[in-house]
């Protein structure tokens, strides 16, 4: 089938992709499209803004944690889409370790067949963006780079520069943004922060959409979307017969999903049931397993500390057997103390012995390698992904972790027979069988109960 598509991408982190992409969903959706969203990397926040605007799920597409399974990925998502759009990863052609182009941006265009619209940050130059945007279209033998938007461009320079580009370069020029403080105040925080701490932010990203009416091509953004590799339409087949029902945590302190991890357990058998550790007084009725991903506990560690009912059930549920996957802030909120940023202890679940601290720099960053065992079986290999300034007094020693073109490994994961906790965000589609297995332990549970 035909998905007309692209990629937003840029030369490097804050030239206002993730705003762009966001403005160009509203208008595409506003303009009768089916819109499916891709975020490139193992990025959570950015796909929570495309979420925004389309009210439905953005899927990451990240050629290091899905390998050989990167297409798949993306034409399982496909669904009844009309369009898609990408969101790059920092630079085009930055990958694993800062030196190869493997996972960047760039790879997930050539093996997806997505070709590109390269946004360049215009501000302080003129004739100079044409080596600039030379450089980038010759790197690579096929770059994929079919368009570009000037952003933060003079309305009264545009014409003459896009007429020099057009007239030196095999790319079109798809349209400028102006600099304005309605881009840069929206700029400022998307990524960075969550959707629900911007006041207003759909009907701000909706103004913003309707000023780029009047200053991006449309015509020609539809040509390069119209240049996309067909693909093969997949059904997605989530199974009706879920027989396990388990919590989700989903609040404030509790939001980073990787959506196929999600749609994986549920093509395992699974419920999702979401509650909030921070505003239920008790988990939910019936449950058969525990999920707790990663977010923010350490700037809500009042709260959790103050529901104190909600704690004491969970750490009694454990107890009992509940199995339980935990990544990251889920990882730090079973511990006895989580510290906020000034250091005070606040007291949390108390299922893993230890102390969660802020070492105030970055501890681990990228992408690991994870060998070991899970739930007391048999040692498995998945990918995952890092990125945390707190440390803790119990790293689990269940599973090694190597980074990637690194000879550089440490012990990580706490593992019991019914317990999978640690710093990493694992990627499921990287290992299936952990999914199988947490599903499995779910399913001893509720036996055992019954």
């Amino acid at each position: 089938m035909k998905l007309p598509r692209f990629m937003i991408a840029a030369p490097k982190s804050g030239s206002g992709k993730t705003l762009i992409t966001c403005a160009l969903l509203q208008l595409l959706q506003e303009g009768g499209q089916t819109v499916r969203a891709y975020k490139c990397g193992p990025d959570y926040i950015d796909p929570m803004f495309h979420k925004k605007v389309l009210d439905t799920d953005s899927y990451n597409l990240d050629p290091f944690l899905a390998g050989e399974h990167l297409q798949q990925n993306f034409l399982k998502h496909v669904g009844d889409a009309t369009f898609a759009i990408m969101e790059g990863v920092m630079g085009y052609y930055d990958g694993l370790a800062g030196t190869s182009t493997k996972a960047s941006s760039y790879e997930v265009a050539k093996k997806t067949g997505t070709p590109v619209i390269l946004v360049l940050d215009t501000r302080g130059t003129s004739l100079s963006l044409i080596p600039v945007l030379k450089g980038f279209i010759e790197y690579q033998d096929n770059s994929n780079i079919k368009g570009v938007i000037l952003n933060r461009m003079s309305p009264m320079l545009y014409p003459r520069i896009k007429e020099q580009i057009e007239s030196e370069l095999p790319i079109k020029v798809c349209g400028y943004v102006p600099d304005s403080k309605k881009a840069k105040l929206l700029s400022r925080h998307l990524g960075l922060v969550l959707p629900q701490e911007i006041p207003d932010l759909k009907e701000r990203i909706r103004d913003f959409a309707n000023d780029l009416k009047k200053t991006l091509d449309f015509q020609t953004i539809s040509e390069v979307a119209s240049s996309a590799m067909d693909v093969l339409k997949v059904k997605e087949q989530i199974p009706n017969d879920k027989t396990l029902r388990v919590a989700l945590a989903d609040d404030e302190a509790f939001c980073f999903f990787y959506q196929d991890n999600l749609t994986m357990l549920e093509e395992n058998g699974i419920e999702l049931v979401r509650f909030s550790p921070l505003h239920d007084q008790h988990l939910p009725d019936h449950i058969d397993g525990l999920i707790l991903y990663g977010g923010y506990p350490e700037l809500n560690t009042q709260e959790l500390q103050d529901n104190k009912q909600m704690r004491q059930e969970i750490k009694e549920k454990l107890a009992g057997g509940l199995p339980c996957l935990a990544e990251c802030g889920g990882y730090l909120y079973l511990h006895e103390t989580l510290e906020d940023s000034e250091g005070e202890k606040f007291e949390m679940v108390g299922a893993i012995k230890g102390n969660g601290f802020n070492t105030e720099k970055l501890v681990r960053f990228g992408y690991v390698n994870l060998l070991g065992t899970a739930f007391d079986e048999e040692e498995i290999k998945i990918r995952a992904h890092e990125f945390h300034y707190y440390d803790t007094t119990a790293k689990g020693n269940s599973m090694i972790a190597k980074k990637p073109l690194s000879e550089r490994t440490w012990q990580c994961m706490v593992s019991t027979h019914t317990m999978l906790a640690g710093f990493p965000h694992l990627y499921y589609p990287s290992q299936p069988y952990l999914p199988r297995l947490f599903a499995k332990r779910c399913r001893e549970y509720k036996e055992q109960k019954s």
